[in-house]
């Protein structure tokens, strides 16, 4: 009753029914939902440069910090999807420092260049802060999900692991690279 009064709610429980038919059908188990996700995790420079061009010509990125400052938090891991496949660049920082490892802003500046698009989910707000502290640069492609989300959804958490465990098939990597979750 309330989805047929509230409009706003309808992409919602539809993604919710499908899943669950999914789930009903036998074509979707709980074994199947990912506790980790499909992700390629690297941390070493030539690995980041390699998986990163395998991605597609839109992306979505997200970041994990150390705080909710994005002028000086410390940035974890990045996570950076095509909606195929995911890198996470994690740790973003050499053990005990601050900064990026030499030469990940430059390469993730890079290969975010040349994008048709690139997502963030509040990512004018804080993301895109915290990272051009950092060194990396964004063209003209940024786009930003938030206020998609407020239309639509405005009454659910605005946390990105809460965007993508709403509409996806999938466990928030930031719980398993990030905090994890601690500041909640």
């Amino acid at each position: 009753a309330f989805v047929l009064r509230a409009d706003t709610w309808k992409p919602v429980f539809q993604i919710d029914v499908a899943r669950c038919v999914r789930f009903v059908r036998g074509e979707l188990t709980l074994e199947d939902l990912p506790v980790t996700g499909p992700y390629v995790v690297v941390s070493d420079l030539a690995s980041m440069r390699r998986e990163l061009k395998r991605l597609g010509p839109q992306v979505a990125v997200d970041i994990e910090t150390t705080g909710i400052d994005p002028h000086t938090a410390t940035i974890l891991c990045i996570g950076i999807s095509d909606g195929e496949r995911t890198v996470v660049i994690g740790p973003w920082c050499a053990e005990g420092r601050v900064r990026p490892k030499p030469g990940f802003a430059r390469e993730l500046s890079s290969q975010l260049e040349w994008r048709e698009g690139v997502w963030m989910h509040n990512g004018f707000g804080y993301d895109q802060i915290a990272m051009r502290r950092d060194g990396v640069k964004f063209g003209g492609n940024l786009e930003d999900t938030l206020q998609a989300h407020h239309c639509f959804a405005s009454h659910l958490p605005q946390r990105l692991d809460q965007v993508v465990s709403e509409f996806c098939d999938s466990m928030p990597w930031k719980v398993k690279f990030g905090r994890r979750g601690a500041e909640e």
